[in-house]
């Protein structure tokens, strides 16, 4: 994230002695915060029973984007010995760790009110958190789809048995083959085996790199929640039982099916080579010999 100028504040320190909340007014609007908890903008107060009476100390940071929040701490009623204003400032200006740089600091006091550093800092960093959530939940999230022109499925096991539909694959309905010799390519076999061990191989440069997987993973699942939550009536290739299809019994592959709010409920039969077959079926027998090998 950029750093990010507050556009205001760290805006008015509010220090006041108050009997009730509302004579301290709000930070943020001119009515409190009808929502309350992490992430929500607004207004945060409170107020102690302090020795000498009731103070609270009210933050409010405003970003460049007018998210706005306000939070506050409740204090005990002391009369500092020597001016305040400095020190708030400097103890409230600390945003060095930061994604935001300060623009302005305004500070409001009804009287040098003593308020521990540490107290300050606290106050700060959970003000910092609040506009940080409240900038992530307001940050506008505009999807842009672009429309799916190129079809192909990779089935059978995810992992070195998978099989690569190429008879099934088209562009916007042009077989592939066709497709490529359209745009000048020729080398079919060559260029199809290239693809499929690129993209077979690809979970092994991952984890050379990164050491695991999670992020596709996890894309793959937000898709398909996507879908069911949506009941989108998708196609997608998701692994579940088959029965019967290419001669497949009993085991569970991943192949194309429509997707919906119940989950799998269709599949979806897509054409396949002899070859594809017999290694689509080659793959099931692979799985299976591994259940079976299972001490469950």
């Amino acid at each position: 994230m950029k750093n990010t100028k507050m556009k205001q504040s760290i805006a008015a320190l509010a220090m006041a002695a108050v009997v009730a909340v509302s004579l301290l007014g709000y930070g943020c609007g001119s009515k409190p915060a009808s929502t309350t908890g992490a992430g929500a903008t607004g207004d945060f107060t409170g107020t102690a029973k302090g020795f000498g009476g009731d103070v609270t100390v009210t933050l409010t940071l405003t970003d460049e984007d007018d998210n706005c929040i306000s939070v506050t701490l409740p204090a005990e009623k002391t009369l500092a010995r020597t001016p305040q204003a400095e020190n708030l400032k400097n103890q409230l200006g600390k945003l060095g760790n930061t994604p935001f740089e300060l623009e302005k600091l305004d500070i409001s006091l009804s009287a040098d009110w003593f308020v521990p550093s540490s107290a300050l800092a606290d106050l700060r960093r959970n003000a910092v958190e609040k506009l940080l959530e409240a900038r992530r939940i307001n940050y506008p999230q505009e999807r842009v789809r672009f429309p799916k022109t190129t079809h192909a499925f990779i089935v059978g096991e995810h992992g070195d048995s998978e099989v690569v539909a190429w008879s099934s694959a088209n562009v916007s309905g042009v077989e592939l083959s066709e497709m490529c010799e359209m745009r000048g390519h020729y080398q079919h076999k060559e260029n199809t085996r290239e693809i499929a061990d690129a993209v077979k191989n690809s979970a092994y440069e991952i984890i050379n790199r990164k050491h695991a997987t999670y992020y596709g993973i996890a894309m793959s699942v937000r898709r398909i929640c996507e879908v069911i939550m949506r009941d989108e009536k998708s196609i997608l290739p998701v692994s579940h039982m088959i029965h019967g299809a290419y001669g497949i019994e009993d085991v569970v592959l991943s192949m194309p099916a429509i997707v919906g709010a119940d989950g799998v409920e269709t599949d979806i039969p897509i054409k396949l080579s002899g070859e594809e077959a017999l290694k689509l079926k080659e793959s099931a027998d692979a799985l299976k010999e591994i259940l079976a090998s299972l001490e469950l």
